[in-house]
């Protein structure tokens, strides 16, 4: 799989952003329907239906354990690493509320807050540990559906990429609302 292997076949669901973005990056992967991978994805890498089936690293410790009676396991060489953000949705008729967003975002980046919360959660923690591993392999993957990328990930070990982006986008509000 991590070498691009045209016999190795993963599987994600068939409407996940995920599935672009590895085939984008030109790994053999299929796509499963959402309603039904909870069981069926699982249930394929257990019977050698396919040979991988990558997860988000917050969700991966308690997918193995709600599938621990299943003979799979967490892959212990390698991590596929691409952006993928969360959003908040937020009415248009709301403007005032974004722009508390994120002032109160950069002002929990700024005193610490932010950080704190993401690391009271274990998924957290552990995904941290995860993805900062130093024995894995780390491939970058493009995202073909973003227009941007924060140029370091991994905003709770160097809150400054993060804080800049969330300053020119408050900045850039602030344009655009003295212009209305």
């Amino acid at each position: 799989m991590y070498s691009k292997d045209q016999h190795a076949l993963g599987v994600q669901g068939k409407d996940w952003p995920d599935l672009a973005v590895l085939q984008h990056n030109g790994f053999k992967v299929e796509g499963a329907q959402w309603s039904l991978w909870f069981h069926t994805m699982f249930t394929a890498i257990e019977k050698g239906m396919v040979d991988y089936f990558p997860r988000n690293v917050i969700e991966v410790t308690n997918d193995l354990e709600r599938h621990k009676t299943k003979r799979i396991k967490l892959e212990d060489n390698f991590i596929l690493r691409y952006p993928s953000y969360e959003y908040f949705f937020v009415s248009p008729h709301k403007p005032d509320l974004v722009n508390r967003i994120q002032i109160g975002l950069l002002r929990m980046l700024d005193n610490g807050e932010l950080k704190t919360m993401f690391e009271k959660h274990e998924n957290h923690r552990k995904a941290m540990k995860l993805a900062t591993d130093p024995n894995r392999k780390v491939f970058d993957l493009a995202n073909p559906e973003l227009s941007y990328h924060f140029d370091d990930p991994l905003w709770v070990s160097n809150p400054s990429y993060m804080r800049a982006e969330l300053e020119k986008v408050i900045q850039y509000n602030a344009q655009t609302a003295s212009k209305k």
